[in-house]
């Protein structure tokens, strides 16, 4: 699922991948993926 929508990724998801500047990084812990996005 890609989505800007925070809420409904914590309705369906459970972790996270962030692409920043053409790098991936996976969250397992769905919080903390949210808050780095919210970092960029």
């Amino acid at each position: 699922m890609v989505s800007h929508e925070l809420e409904e990724i914590r309705h369906f998801c459970d972790s996270a991948v962030v692409i920043d500047d053409g790098e991936l990084t996976f969250y397992s812990d769905l919080e903390e993926g949210i808050k780095a996005y919210e970092g960029l």
